[in-house]
């Protein structure tokens, strides 16, 4: 037990010492910061339990001590079961309190990564928009250079079947870009052409 006789004897012993459990404290101190400014001090600098004795009962009294809604508060004249009774009110209102204050900060650290993950999250949304939105515009591009092209182009799957075509393909064929995809490459050979054009002249020589 340390026993000092000053607000400010209390303030360096707390400093200096930090095993103390328990600040029992009379509110008027004489000169100097009274209980209630020396408890204030004390407390920035961490959670102490705290629990005021005083033989003043004036509502002056009560209400200053009455702002620290976690410290007890109990009039000299009771016996020493009450004492000891507000102590441990004192420890169980500081062990609230402590618990509070961390879930509290886990909260805000649970908060914290939840922004940071949405930032994240929204920078990878707006890459993909943005790699999307270029994408659309290199098919824009090769789509102009593609229709473009005077020579006959045609895309073919794996299968054989055709994908895509030109409308320099399209003209040569004779056929439409969708009528195209119903056939293979093989439909559409070369040799097939010529067959197709004998057989048009041939039609044509037998007067059919």
């Amino acid at each position: 037990v340390f026993a000092v006789r000053t607000g400010e004897d209390a303030v360096k012993s707390i400093h200096d010492n930090n095993r103390i459990d328990l600040i029992l404290t009379e509110i008027s101190l004489g000169s100097g910061n009274d209980g209630i400014e020396t408890v204030e001090r004390i407390l920035k600098t961490g959670d102490i339990p705290v629990m005021f004795l005083t033989g003043n009962t004036s509502p002056e009294y009560v209400e200053k001590a009455s702002k620290f809604k976690h410290c007890g508060y109990v009039i000299k004249s009771n016996g020493e079961a009450v004492v000891t009774a507000s102590i441990q009110m004192a420890f169980r209102l500081n062990d609230a309190n402590v618990s509070i204050n961390n879930k509290k900060q886990e909260i805000e650290a649970a908060n914290e990564e939840m922004q940071a993950a949405m930032e994240e999250l929204e920078a990878i949304n707006q890459e993909l928009i943005d790699t999307q939105r270029n994408l659309i515009d290199s098919e824009k591009k090769y789509r102009r250079l593609y229709e473009s092209i005077r020579d006959a182009v045609v895309m073919v799957g794996m299968d054989g079947m055709i994908i895509d075509s030109n409308p320099a393909y399209q003209e040569m064929t004779g056929y439409t870009g969708d009528e195209l995809k119903k056939f293979s490459y093989r439909d559409l050979s070369p040799e097939k052409w010529i067959e197709q054009e004998i057989n048009v002249l041939k039609d044509q020589l037998l007067g059919r």
